[in-house]
């Protein structure tokens, strides 16, 4: 058996094809997982992403309070 899949298949490419088989399940699984419809819709979840938002807008406006500081020596 070892001498088959030596002469038929390099180690490289039988490694590129389950590396690439692995990836296909992942993708698939990540499809699966993603489709549900209620996620969208549940209250604590709608919660999460508008406490993200606000977190992501916070840590915008200090970023670029930063560049101002730098360059006009508030230091």
């Amino acid at each position: 058996m070892r001498l088959f899949l030596h002469r038929r298949m390099s180690p490289l490419k039988l490694a590129l094809a389950g590396g690439t088989l692995f990836m296909v399940v992942l993708v698939i699984l990540q499809k699966e997982v993603g489709s549900g419809s209620n996620s969208a819709q549940d209250p604590w979840f709608q919660d999460l992403v508008e406490r993200k938002e606000r977190v992501l807008v916070m840590v915008r406006g200090a970023v670029n309070n930063l560049g101002f500081q730098y360059l006009y020596g508030s230091f």
